[in-house]
């Protein structure tokens, strides 16, 4: 998603990674598939940060627009995002860890005509807040209660989790030179919660965004 924003004729009028403006229509004027598959969620934390894994992603086709019939959802733009269909001969994988998340992936051969392609990510920022979350959250909560309040005369304390993850698999097999099988799954989840305690009146009042 970052990559596409170097493109011209796309931006993110609020600057949020996953909201993508084409052509200038609206992010939901975009139709966007992972394999085929039409995405309705596209972004953690609000849009912040993509939620599709880039390392099991080998093209991004961008139609802006012009496209065939059979896309017509797409008003402004197809985002056609495809995992690779090479059965690799040896296991590659890798992992990492940033100040938001961690993840790992891995491309699995079992055999000489089927392989596993695997990817998962997951946040850090219900265990540990870190600058780059803090951050995060001042972005996309600024101008809201959930900020004008923080430091005022009447604020007691305040707790606040985001937990985020998505999970990636593919297998592939080969029936036959012409025949081929591919199953694909993804699971994206967001959670935030949220909780302020503050005095008014004499009595005191809590704040609970779950």
């Amino acid at each position: 998603m970052q990559t596409l924003l170097s493109l011209p004729g796309i931006q993110s009028v609020d600057e949020r990674i996953s909201n993508l403006n084409i052509r200038g229509g609206t992010h939901d004027q975009n139709l966007i598939l992972w394999d085929g598959i039409k995405m309705y969620q596209s972004g953690h934390l609000f849009g912040l940060i993509s939620a599709f894994n880039p390392y099991l992603t080998e093209n991004v086709l961008v139609s802006k627009n012009g496209t065939s019939a059979i896309y017509g959802d797409g008003v402004s733009s197809v985002i056609d995002m495809q995992t690779s269909n090479t059965i690799e001969r040896e296991f590659s994988g890798g992992a990492g860890l940033n100040m938001i998340n961690v993840d790992a992936f891995g491309k699995i051969p079992l055999g000489k005509k089927t392989a596993l392609l695997l990817s998962a990510r997951r946040s850090i920022t219900d265990l540990i807040v870190t600058p780059t979350f803090d951050q995060y959250f001042k972005r996309i909560f600024q101008d809201t209660d959930l900020t004008n309040n923080l430091g005022g005369s009447n604020f007691i304390s305040k707790d606040e989790r985001f937990y985020f993850y998505d999970v990636t698999a593919k297998l592939l097999y080969n029936i036959s030179k012409k025949d081929k099988f591919r199953f694909n799954f993804l699971n994206i989840y967001n959670k935030i919660d949220y909780q302020e305690q503050s005095r008014k009146n004499d009595q005191n009042e809590i704040l609970l965004l779950e």
